[in-house]
């Protein structure tokens, strides 16, 4: 199991949802330290020019605590990925359509982690393979 580094704290996933949580109702404090500062001040800036280059800017003002739950969801979202391409490499792959390459091995895209592999045909694709390509043509 994977844990998240919040505010030097190692906390499981459960721990950071129920963190957003208390940091939208204000039981955890939003106070930053430096670097946490310059960090948003950085993110800021950038929310900042991107909105200035939209047509439609945002209203809402980015404030202290809205970064800290952004920086929340992405550090779950990040646990949460590495998670599902552990159990893959664990467990195996669920394949989406493949794509040949050289008529010996099946590219593919995880449809569980979004990781691409390439494996192996199996005997049906091989047979697949061989009888499309050496189908007659009549003109």
């Amino acid at each position: 199991m994977t844990t998240i580094n919040f505010r030097d704290k190692n906390l499981s996933k459960l721990e950071a949802i129920i963190s957003i949580f208390n940091l939208k109702v204000g039981f955890i404090s939003s106070n930053l330290n430096e670097q946490e500062k310059k960090e948003y001040e950085a993110q800021k800036g950038l929310r900042d020019y991107f909105n200035s280059l939209s047509k439609k800017p945002e209203n809402k003002e980015f404030s202290e605590k809205d970064y800290l739950i952004e920086r929340l969801r992405s550090e779950i979202r990040i646990t949460k990925l590495v998670e599902k391409r552990e159990y893959c490499k664990k467990y195996g792959h669920i394949s989406n359509p493949q794509y040949l390459i050289n008529g010996t091995k099946s590219f593919n895209i995880c449809r569980r982690c979004k990781m691409s592999y390439t494996r192996g045909l199996t005997t049906k694709e091989s047979k697949s393979f061989y009888d499309m390509i050496h189908r007659p043509f009549t003109i």
